[in-house]
C-alpha cells in the first residue's frame, strides 16, 4: 500500500538532496539519486510537449510546456511569439516576434524602450519621440513625432557646443552652436525651386597665413575648393591708405595715412576737391588761464611743430593779426584745434542774431564785436558771420588773418605816403597855416602872403610877405622883418 507523509518544505535545494526516480533500466523500481548526479546526466536529450526530442523546452508563467527555442542542431534558434523576463519595479527585457524587436521596457510601462531591430538601433521615450541610427545610410535622426524625422543634433556634454541638422520649417540647415548655445554659425542649402545640385570638397590640407577659400579656376558640379590668394588684395606699410595702383592692384603710400588713434587724415602735398567742414590748425595755448571755445586767437610765438596762440584784441598791433577762433576749451600749455575757416558750432552767441559780421573786439581780449572797431588806435579785422544766434549758435569763420588794409582814420586828418612808402597819417594844421612841400615832406606852413601887421621881430621865414593898410612887410630872414609904407593909387 501507499503510504503518504509530509515533510518541511525545504527553500532552496542543492546537489545532495535526493530526488525519487522510477529507473526504466531496473525493471521501473523506485531508486533514490541526488540532484547533483541528475544535472550530470542531462546530456541535452529532453522532449517538448509533442514528445519530440532534441529540444530545449520553455515554460509559461503556469508551469506548462510551451514552445521549444533550441534544436537538435543547436544552430537554428526559433523564437515563440513572445519571450520577457520581467524584474521586480516592472521593467521587462524581452523579444517581440510582432515587431521584429528586442526591447526594454522602463518600470512604469510603455514610457521607454530600447530597441534593436535590423539595421537600426532606437531609443524610444513612450511611442513618439525616438533617437535611432541607421546602419543601412549611417544615419542618426532625432524624432521628436515618431513618424517624420525633423532633427539631427549632435550635443558635447563637455562645453555645451552644438551640431545641429534641420528639414521641415528650416529644411537644409545646418547649425553649429557655440559653448553657450546662445550663438550659431549656419550653412543652409539653396532654397531655389530648381536649383542646380553641386557639390563642395573641402581640401585635403590646411592653407598658409592671410589665404582664403576659393573655388578652382574651372569649377564644377563637384568642386575642391583650394586655398590661395585673392588677387589685388591691399598692400603697403602700417597707417598708409590704399589707391588703386594701375588698375589690377592696390598700393601704399607714405604720402596718403591715417591715424586711427586721433583720427587724423594726412596728404603729404595738396588735395584737390571740395572740402564740407571746418578747415583746422592745431595750436599751443600759452594764453594764461587757458582759452575757452569761441575765443579768437593770435600766434603769439612758437617754439616746436604747432603755433603758440593768446587771445587777440584789436586795440594793439602786438596781439593782432587774429589766426581764427579756438575749436573747443584748451588749457594752458595744452595743444588745442583752431578753426581758420568753416563753421563752428554750439557757441553762446546770445546778443547776436543770424547774419550779423563779426569783428575781432577791441574792449574784450578774445571777444567778438558786430561792428569794426573806430579809432586810429584800434584795428580792423573781420572774422566771421553768426549763422545761428542765441544759446546754441553757429557761425562761419572768415578771417583773412590780417587786419585791414585802410585802417582807421581820425578828425581832421589825411592819408599820406612815408618814407617807407606806406601810408600814414598827417592832422590838419593850425589856424591860417597852409600844406606845403620841400621836395621830400609835406607839412603845415603859413603862407608866403597873408595879411597882418609885422614886427621887426615876429615869426617868419625868409621871403615871407605881409600887408596891412598901411606898409608891405618882407621877412629878410628868420623872424627879421622890414616895411615899406604903401602909397595911395592915383
Amino acid at each position: 500500500m501507499a503510504i503518504i507523509y509530509t515533510y518541511p518544505k525545504k527553500s532552496n535545494t542543492n546537489s545532495t538532496d535526493l530526488i525519487l526516480i522510477s529507473d526504466s533500466g531496473d525493471d521501473n523500481q523506485t531508486k533514490q539519486v541526488t540532484v547533483g548526479v541528475l544535472k550530470e546526466y542531462i546530456n541535452g536529450t529532453f522532449i517538448d510537449g509533442s514528445g519530440t526530442t532534441n529540444y530545449l523546452p520553455i515554460f509559461t508563467d503556469s508551469n506548462t510546456l510551451g514552445d521549444s527555442i533550441m534544436s537538435q542542431s543547436g544552430q537554428n534558434l526559433v523564437i515563440p511569439q513572445y519571450i520577457e523576463h520581467e524584474a521586480d519595479d516592472g521593467s521587462k527585457f524581452g523579444f517581440d516576434t510582432d515587431d521584429g524587436f528586442l526591447v526594454y521596457l522602463g518600470g512604469t510601462g510603455a514610457t521607454e524602450r530600447l530597441q534593436l531591430q535590423p539595421n537600426s538601433f532606437s531609443l524610444r521615450v513612450g511611442d513618439s519621440t525616438k533617437i535611432s541610427t541607421n546602419a543601412t545610410n549611417a544615419s542618426l535622426y532625432y524624432e521628436p513625432s515618431g513618424t517624420n524625422t525633423s532633427h539631427i543634433t549632435l550635443t558635447s556634454t563637455i562645453d555645451g557646443s552644438l551640431l545641429k541638422g534641420e528639414v521641415g520649417v528650416n529644411p537644409g540647415k545646418l547649425r553649429l552652436y557655440n559653448s553657450s548655445q546662445n550663438g550659431y554659425v549656419g550653412l543652409r542649402g539653396s532654397t531655389t525651386q530648381g536649383a542646380t545640385d553641386y557639390t563642395l570638397e573641402m581640401p585635403a590640407t590646411i592653407g598658409t597665413a592671410n589665404q582664403v577659400l576659393r573655388l578652382p579656376s574651372t569649377p564644377g558640379a563637384t568642386s575642391v575648393l583650394e586655398w590661395g590668394d585673392i588677387s589685388g588684395l591691399p598692400s603697403g606699410a602700417d597707417t598708409e591708405m590704399q589707391y588703386n595702383n594701375g588698375g589690377s592692384s592696390f598700393g601704399g603710400t607714405t604720402g596718403l595715412e591715417w591715424d586711427n588713434t586721433n583720427n587724423i587724415l594726412s596728404i603729404e602735398t595738396r588735395f584737390e576737391g571740395d572740402i564740407d567742414g571746418a578747415v583746422l590748425q592745431q595750436v599751443l595755448v600759452k594764453e594764461p588761464g587757458g582759452v575757452n571755445k569761441g575765443d579768437v586767437v593770435y600766434i603769439s610765438g612758437g617754439t616746436g611743430d604747432n603755433p603758440e596762440v593768446k587771445k587777440a584784441q584789436a586795440n594793439s598791433a602786438s596781439t593782432m593779426a587774429a589766426l581764427g577762433i579756438m575749436k573747443e576749451n584748451v588749457a594752458l600749455d595744452t595743444v588745442g584745434e583752431c578753426v581758420t575757416s568753416g563753421e563752428i558750432t554750439g557757441l553762446n552767441l546770445t546778443g547776436f542774431a543770424t547774419g550779423d559780421e563779426l569783428f575781432v573786439s577791441d574792449i574784450t581780449a578774445g571777444g567778438l564785436l558786430t561792428s569794426a572797431p573806430t579809432g586810429e588806435a584800434n584795428l580792423i579785422q573781420k572774422i566771421g558771420k553768426v549763422i545761428k544766434g542765441g544759446s546754441g549758435g553757429a557761425l562761419t569763420v572768415l578771417g583773412a588773418f590780417r587786419t585791414n588794409a585802410t585802417p582807421n582814420l581820425d578828425e581832421g586828418s589825411i592819408f599820406i605816403g612815408d618814407a617807407t612808402n606806406e601810408s600814414s597819417t598827417l592832422a590838419i594844421g593850425a589856424s591860417d597855416t597852409v600844406l606845403t612841400s620841400d621836395g621830400t615832406t609835406a607839412s603845415w606852413e603859413t603862407p608866403k602872403i597873408s595879411a597882418g601887421t609885422k614886427t621887426a621881430t615876429s615869426l617868419g621865414k625868409a621871403g615871407e610877405l605881409s600887408f596891412d593898410s598901411s606898409y608891405l612887410y618882407v621877412c629878410i630872414s628868420t623872424d627879421q622883418w622890414r616895411r615899406v609904407a604903401i602909397g595911395l593909387i592915383s
